[in-house]
């Protein structure tokens, strides 16, 4: 009797203490969620965006999505003093494979939330199928977002309409979209991750813009353009926005943030660098590109977005700059690089040449049609116009017996020729160019002068 009484009490103490060891072991719920021994959202700031049902569900779209493109997508918040001192890239090798228990093959954007910076990283398969273009949207989407659970949400999407060709129903039956609550009243305000400073790759993106000057919009189809060009040619093409210079010249000044915010590395590029303040403006190459863009094609480049500049059309000089570089190395890859002798001609000058071809061409046909129709003429006429004057007078008529010659006046006329070069241009734009060296050290050309 006795022992029977202990067997029941011995199980009842076994299950009592095997519930809190689970309970011991497992992770927060507002801060982690597992699904098949799989961590997709991991919070480790405790966000109120991102806690409750809101958590749940994200978890749960996140499990679901990864099962149906056959990649784990995750989404990591971390919070670590230390984190601004060590690349995201390493927190996410450490969370996508230690902490989160995830496949071989997937993708997670890791956020630290007291640096406010971003990184997309892939694994496995993932590397091979995510383009440089569907992290941009990604991220795109992600910034798009009120708050980080609308973000995340935003984020997911994105993943499902690139890999599915439509985004996930939001329930297996679909469904209405869930309204993501905002952050509590209560709560301190979460920040805000801003697109421009947005991290892909451990450094920033190929387009920056400290003074807004594009939309977010125009922002994001701008970087899709400068990754095009740096997936395709292995070359850094990049453009920033800055507000004021310092004591540097601005060709040293863009060279420098060029290779201080981690472009480059191995590979070549070029940079415009846009100072708003004093309307300053450079472009510097290095590598590869001081062979693809000459003397005569830097000044070439120039012509086709310093006019939009000059304008106020930041987007549609940038897409020029951009357009111009692909255009360059197109060019230095199948043959020698544009130099003197066969430069194109810009929109502006091609105008510029068909005016005086059409002006011209209506010169010479208007003078072409005068002399035939003048030839015609002087074939229906019967009278012919007599070769000299003599010719007009009568025989014996008018004789003239005194010839004189009267001289009545002379004066010279002088105009003093204004030397070549000097006096003011009136508007050259064009400031330093040629090669020099960055504060490195490095060898860099470029162009650089006001807009």
């Amino acid at each position: 009797m006795r022992a029977g009484r202990v067997k029941p009490a011995a199980a009842i103490l076994a299950v009592v203490f095997a519930l809190t060891l689970t309970t011991a072991l497992s992770p927060c719920p507002s801060f982690a969620a597992e699904a098949g021994g799989k961590l997709y959202i991991i919070d480790d700031a405790g966000v109120s965006s991102l806690s409750g049902p809101v958590f749940d569900f994200l978890c749960d779209y996140a499990r679901r999505l990864s099962h149906e493109i056959d990649l784990d997508a995750a989404f990591f918040l971390v919070k670590n003093p230390a984190a601004s001192e060590r690349a995201l890239s390493t927190y996410a090798d450490e969370y996508y494979n230690a902490r989160a228990n995830l496949g071989p093959d997937g993708f997670v954007m890791v956020c630290d939330y007291d640096t406010e910076r971003c990184e997309l990283v892939g694994f496995g398969r993932a590397q091979d199928i995510l383009t440089d273009k569907a992290v941009q949207g990604f991220i795109s989407a992600f910034n798009a977002g009120k708050n980080f659970g609308d973000g995340v949400l935003a984020y997911l999407e994105a993943a499902g309409a690139f890999l599915l060709g439509e985004p996930l129903p939001y329930s297996d039956h679909g469904g209405s979209p869930l309204t993501l609550p905002q952050a509590g009243a209560s709560d301190s305000p979460e920040p805000l991750l801003d697109l421009q400073r947005v991290h892909t790759g451990g450094r920033l993106p190929r387009f920056i813009d400290d003074e807004g000057l594009l939309s977010r919009s125009e922002a994001a189809a701008l970087t899709a353009r400068l990754d095009g060009i740096g997936g395709r040619y292995r070359f850094d093409t990049v453009v920033a926005v800055v507000h004021a210079l310092d004591h540097r010249d601005a060709r040293v000044y863009a060279a420098d943030f060029y290779e201080q915010n981690g472009f480059g590395g191995e590979l070549d590029g070029i940079i415009l660098l846009l100072a708003t303040d004093d309307r300053d403006y450079a472009f510097v190459t290095t590598g590869y590109g001081m062979y693809a863009f000459t003397d005569a094609g830097q000044e070439y480049l120039e012509k086709l977005f310093l006019p939009y500049l000059k304008d106020d059309r930041y987007f549609t000089a940038f897409l020029a700059f951009a357009d111009g570089v692909q255009d360059f190395l197109d060019r230095a890859a199948t043959r020698k690089p544009y130099d003197k002798g066969d430069i194109l001609l810009t929109g502006e000058e091609w105008n510029y040449v068909r005016f005086w071809a059409v002006f011209i061409g209506a010169f010479l046909a208007l003078a072409i049609a005068s002399a035939v129709t003048s030839y015609w003429r002087a074939q229906l006429s019967s009278v012919r116009k007599a070769v000299a004057a003599g010719d007009y007078l009568r025989e014996g008529g008018l004789e003239l017996t005194v010839r004189e010659d009267t001289f009545l006046d002379s004066y010279i006329s002088q105009t003093l020729r204004e030397k070549s070069g000097g006096g003011d241009d009136g508007g050259d734009s064009s400031g330093s160019s040629g090669s020099f060296s960055s504060s490195s050290g490095s060898s860099f050309s470029g162009r650089s002068g006001k807009y």
